[in-house]
């Protein structure tokens, strides 16, 4: 994994992140292991993924031009955000622990689930840190509280109202200077769109990861037939075969993806260049279906 930790590194420092935050790049290295350590070997939801979003996440800084509507803090929270949204990520999703009756369900009393628990696992050592600079009490607490929004709004959940708020977004921004809550969540929107973004590239990338979670999927209905819990839908053998792969992706573009990245380049303009992507790969997926 050492390629993978020099790019989060390196993406990091690009982005300000070590300077924001005070601290050099072995330190930061430091929690980018332990972060992923946590995540476990699943088809999808695992370290790599989580790279991943990070790096389509610069892209929305950087290269999209997002992030000059940003402080230097809102950039760091968000990038961390980025690497730790879906730390033990246990593979199952949040529907399967409210059936199950998990511990964690019961101890997040089924509201997002996998991220709290996500959340929580990524601030085990900001708590030792905590407790050794008291004088960054007030910092760390506004950090937090940052960190914590931004992970929870990666739950599918939350999609449709995160895609109100960017409708609104042009306007909101055009009253005047942006405020620390309208910031957060445009960090929530950004870290959204890049958690969500395999449909909007190029179509190796987007076929290799559509089959990864194809796999979860198959693996947690396999799951739940074997606990006795209903199946989750698309989560059935028969729902992960080709042409329904197909078609469900076909479905999730049209009526989650599509509508998303469009009114996201309404704000940034260059986000069109995703939607190029999308068309592009919904022609490979409609002949996937049609075969």
């Amino acid at each position: 994994r050492s390629e993978q930790y020099s790019l989060l590194v390196d993406l990091s420092r690009d982005l300000g992140v070590q300077r924001t935050l005070q601290v050099d790049d072995s330190t930061l290295l430091g929690f980018y292991e332990a972060c992923a350590s946590g995540y476990p070997d699943n088809p999808y939801h695992n370290f790599v993924h989580a790279l991943d979003v990070t790096v389509i996440l610069h892209r929305l800084l950087r290269e999209l031009g997002a992030g000059v509507y940003l402080t230097p803090l809102d950039v760091a929270v968000t990038v961390l955000a980025a690497v730790c949204h879906d730390v033990g990520h246990p593979g199952v999703n949040n529907l399967y622990h409210v059936h199950a009756r998990t511990e964690l369900a019961v101890r997040y009393k089924n509201e997002s689930i996998l991220e709290n628990h996500s959340y929580q696992d990524s601030i085990k050592d900001e708590e030792e840190e905590k407790a050794q600079k008291r004088e960054r009490d007030e910092l760390i607490d506004s950090f937090k509280k940052a960190f914590f929004e931004i992970i929870l709004a990666t739950d599918m959940r939350h999609h449709f109202s995160l895609l109100d708020e960017v409708h609104g977004m042009v306007e909101s921004f055009t009253l005047g200077p942006m405020g620390a809550a309208f910031r957060r969540r445009l960090c929530a929107i950004l870290l959204h769109a890049a958690d969500v973004s395999n449909p909007v590239r190029s179509w190796s990338e987007c076929k290799e990861w559509s089959d990864a979670i194809t796999t979860e999927f198959r693996w947690q209905g396999e799951r739940e037939r074997q606990e006795g819990l209903p199946v989750s839908p698309g989560m059935d053998g028969d729902s992960t075969t080709p042409g329904a792969q197909a078609r469900s992706a076909i479905e999730f573009n049209e009526v989650v993806i599509r509508p998303y990245f469009t009114a996201l380049a309404e704000f940034l303009p260059k986000a069109h260049i995703f939607l190029d992507d999308l068309n592009s790969n919904l022609r490979h997926w409609r002949a996937i279906a049609a075969s």
